[in-house]
């Protein structure tokens, strides 16, 4: 009897003491920082009318907690990241005109609110750490002409010059920017460029054509930093062009040239070749300072004298007849030129009585003068 008494009672006294336990377990409190790092963002319905301009990366803060020590645990797990969603379950809108400020206070109380849903009893008691400004803007889009960075070959092109020889084409020709309304401010010019890098256009074969795929790049007048804050629709564009061959210029008949230029002929009607006597005035015989441009092995072979360029002076049959009536005389513009492969004439010179004209400060000629007598009249 005794025996079963005292297992009795040392029953009793380990399941009070078991309770006695628990509950002071349960109701001992303890002090805790607690690390967390928030994320802040737009809810998705808004993505197409918003942007969130701050803060655009994660936040750290320390909270001073105090609570139930089994709950601290709790508290750390449940606050460590924590994504906040503009305008729901406390955060503010952060809008120009919304009045609740996003600070430690406004912060304080969304993440206890968090806690409480949990129903973690701890209770945050300081923030400490920067609270970044809470500020979203209206969304808006523009569109934008795509350009290129090649430059269109022409005659100031400096010699040996890797250009283009046609306006390159770019698909799509346009492209959508949208942004926070403040990137949008008056003054501001966007452009829109589809850039083919420099080393891989001169990297190319000239007289090919190519396509390359390439980003589109957003600058602005004057120049700013658009950042990630400016999204565009499509991100790149196919540029197609041709690489001109590679060329050089060479002046015939220039200042010091040992030369006399490149020679001036008539060209007559096959059916006037017999009945005609044209000759061109000796100050007119020959072109000064042409400049041809080509690649450098087709100039070569003109510097050599392997290759002759001559110019033409073309008459019909009517300015034939109708030279002779007046006078003899006629005054025409080269009109054609017998050239090599490859080689274009970038600037046609001038005759010696031209640059005489010039020289003496009076209007040049109009051409070159050619006498033109019918044969055998005396």
């Amino acid at each position: 009897m005794r025996w079963r008494e005292r297992t009795i009672r040392i029953a009793v006294v380990t399941a009070v003491s078991l309770v006695v336990w628990i509950w002071a377990a349960r109701t001992t409190t303890d002090n805790a920082t607690i690390k967390s790092t928030i994320t802040v963002s737009l809810p998705p319905g808004r993505a197409n009318e918003a942007v969130l301009m701050s803060p655009t990366r994660p936040f750290e803060v320390q909270l001073k907690a105090r609570g139930l020590k089994t709950d601290v645990p709790r508290a750390e797990l449940r606050l460590r990241d924590t994504a906040l969603v503009i305008g729901e379950r406390g955060v503010p809108l952060g809008a120009a005109d919304d009045t609740t400020p996003f600070d430690a206070a406004t912060l304080i109380s969304i993440l206890q609110g968090r806690l409480d849903d949990d129903g973690v009893d701890v209770r945050i008691l300081e923030l400490g750490g920067d609270v970044p400004p809470l500020l979203v803007e209206p969304l808006e889009q523009r569109t934008l002409v795509i350009g290129t960075n090649l430059i269109p070959i022409s005659a100031s092109a400096p010699p040996g010059a890797l250009l283009i020889d046609r306006p390159p084409a770019v698909e799509p020709a346009s492209v959508v920017v949208r942004g926070p309304r403040s990137l949008f401010r008056d003054g501001v010019i966007f452009r829109a460029e589809a850039v083919v890098e420099p080393a891989v256009f001169l990297g190319r074969e000239p007289g090919r054509s190519f396509t390359d795929r390439v980003p589109i790049q957003i600058r602005t007048d004057p120049p700013g930093d658009l950042g990630a804050r400016l999204a565009r629709a499509p991100e790149n564009a196919v540029v197609s062009y041709r690489i001109a061959e590679r060329t050089e210029t060479l002046v015939l008949g220039g200042e010091g040239s040992t030369g006399p230029g490149v020679p001036v002929q008539v060209a007559l009607p096959a059916p006037d070749i017999g009945r005609f006597d044209v000759v061109i005035d000796s100050a007119d015989a020959f072109l000064r300072n042409v400049t041809l441009r080509g690649s450098p092995e087709a100039l070569e072979q003109v510097r050599q004298g392997r290759q002759t360029v001559i110019a033409f002076v073309q008459l019909s049959s009517n300015e034939l007849d109708r030279a002779v009536l007046e006078g003899g005389t006629i005054v025409k513009q080269v009109g054609l030129w017998q050239l090599p492969s490859g080689i274009s004439v970038a600037d046609g010179g001038r005759t010696t009585r031209q640059i005489d004209a010039l020289r003496d400060g009076l209007p040049p000629p109009a051409g070159v003068r050619v006498e033109v007598r019918r044969r055998g009249s005396a």
